[in-house]
């Protein structure tokens, strides 16, 4: 992010039958730079196996304490793929990349 505003995340859709609330991947402070990752083959974060399997996460700015700020963006990507999140706190962009690094 261009002014280094903090993120915060959390998986809603994909996970494994029966996770609770509690065990879902989640994450109140991402920092500009930073990577986070819920593996594939982890039940906890991926239903099945298998790498294109559609998963989904709420994604906000945050401030230190891990307070939420702003709109809430639901973005989705596969299981082994990834996001990315550029902008501003008030403008953020999002692009959903497969495991092979192709723009989706």
């Amino acid at each position: 992010m261009i002014d280094s505003s903090e993120l915060a995340m959390q998986q809603t859709s994909g996970v494994g039958r029966g996770v609770s609330e509690s065990r879902i991947f989640k994450k109140a402070h991402v920092y500009a730079g930073a990577k986070e990752c819920c593996p594939y083959d982890n039940f906890m974060c991926s239903q099945k196996k298998d790498r294109n399997y559609p998963v989904a996460f709420w994604i906000s700015a945050s401030n230190n304490e891990g307070v939420t700020h702003g709109d809430r963006h639901e973005v989705g990507c596969p299981a082994g793929g990834y996001i990315v999140v550029t902008g501003t706190r008030d403008a953020m962009t999002f692009e959903s990349y497969d495991a092979n690094h192709n723009r989706l």
